[in-house]
């Protein structure tokens, strides 16, 4: 159901008042696909990306996002489980929801699961059991544990879906990569019907990328932007009433439970504030500024990124650093090394191979991992300075 947006209308709140705040011309149009050749890597299909912002509810979209361009296939690799920093949030954001919720020995979904790790982790400690849904499951890697406790469905959620039966529905960094929200929301509003079902949705908080110039984590994949001003508004629109909203992970996501509710249950919306998102993106121009400046002065120095996500494809692509300066980028996901980086073609590499390319410069693609990092430089004996975005 992910089909592409109207460009003259939000596809949260329907409004017409839209104003384009940042583009870039040409990017890959995938950041998580794995790419075996350098050649597949850096001829990868290319798009343009438009951030334009409602003035009335404060949602950031990308009307050139084509959802035909997306390849869900179990080469689609996005999993930050092999982080302990990113498993023990994970873990206790499971906690959190349990206890908030009550859902100990409840019945459990995740749309958007990817291959099952926090639905698992989910009825672990929920002494629950539960149903995941993703069309790039893999079953040989979802979590043995999972066994007689988790369901894999692999697919999209749709309104064929509508009959699971569920005390609490997750979705989290799925509600970013969907053109029409609304529509989406609205069907698992719909699905839901008169249960009382709680849904628990996490989201990157787009309110951070403005404020901080994170220009790395704005890119194809990513066609709809949140701050918590338009989640709220989303939520109410589709016929939720928001009973929880935090932010999370270094204030990086946004996390957001609501309820069902009937028309003439829901609390007014809050007034919403005047948008600052024009203003704001000026941050993005001169965040890649500042950084074009830095590395240009280190063109003769030996420089690896760390981590191979979006992050770092959105960083290489709108910098257009080649694999010629940058050659190589660490990763611990065992599933992708050896493949190369769309768009810029890198070569992704285990810590352990970074010991051999001996670099001068290492930069960190998120601040929360920096002392993870830290930690494999000097057990792997490597003596490089290391920045993180």
């Amino acid at each position: 159901m992910n089909l592409r947006a109207d460009p003259s209308v939000c596809p949260c709140c329907g409004e017409r008042e839209l104003q384009s705040i940042y583009r870039l011309d040409s990017i890959p149009t995938t950041s998580n696909l794995l790419m075996q050749t350098v050649d597949e890597a850096v001829n990868w299909p290319r798009g343009s990306l438009t951030l334009r912002n409602c003035r009335s509810c404060d949602f950031i979209f990308n009307p050139d996002f084509d959802p035909a361009t997306q390849e869900h296939s179990a080469r689609y690799e996005a999993t930050q489980g092999h982080s302990p920093t990113f498993s023990s949030f994970a873990r206790a954001l499971a906690e959190k929801w349990r206890d908030r919720h009550k859902l100990r020995g409840r019945k459990l979904l995740e749309i958007g699961c990817l291959q099952g790790e926090f639905i698992t982790t989910l009825c672990e400690v929920s002494e629950a059991t539960g149903i995941g849904i993703d069309p790039v499951l893999d079953p040989a890697r979802t979590p043995p544990q999972a066994q007689g406790r988790v369901e894999f469905i692999r697919d999209f959620y749709g309104p064929q879906y509508a009959h699971l039966d569920a005390n609490f529905i997750c979705c989290r960094h799925t509600l970013e990569h969907i053109a029409r929200p609304f529509e989406f929301l609205r069907s698992i509003r719909e699905a839901i019907g008169d249960r009382k079902t709680v849904v628990g949705f996490e989201v990157p908080d787009t309110d951070r990328v403005l404020s901080e110039g994170a220009f790395w984590d704005v890119y194809y994949e990513h066609c709809s932007y949140f701050n918590s001003q338009s989640l709220r508004s989303l939520f109410h629109k589709a016929g939720f009433q928001v009973v929880h909203e935090s932010l999370e992970y270094d204030g990086q996501y946004l996390i957001i439970d609501a309820v069902p509710a009937q028309p003439g249950e829901l609390k007014p919306a809050a007034d919403p504030r005047p948008s600052s998102a024009a203003h704001s993106a000026f941050s993005l121009i001169e965040s890649r500024v500042q950084w074009d400046d830095l590395l240009a002065v280190s063109r003769d120095r030996r420089v690896a990124l760390w981590g191979s996500g979006s992050k770092a494809v959105g960083f290489l692509t709108t910098l257009d650093l080649s694999h010629d300066f940058i050659p190589f980028v660490v990763d611990i996901n065992p599933h992708k090394r050896g493949t190369f980086l769309p768009g810029t073609g890198q070569k992704i590499i285990s810590p352990e191979d970074l010991k051999s390319f001996d670099p001068q410069l290492v930069i960190a693609m998120n601040p929360i991992y920096k002392s993870e990092i830290a930690r494999s430089l000097e057990v792997l004996g490597v003596r490089a300075e290391l920045l993180t975005v």
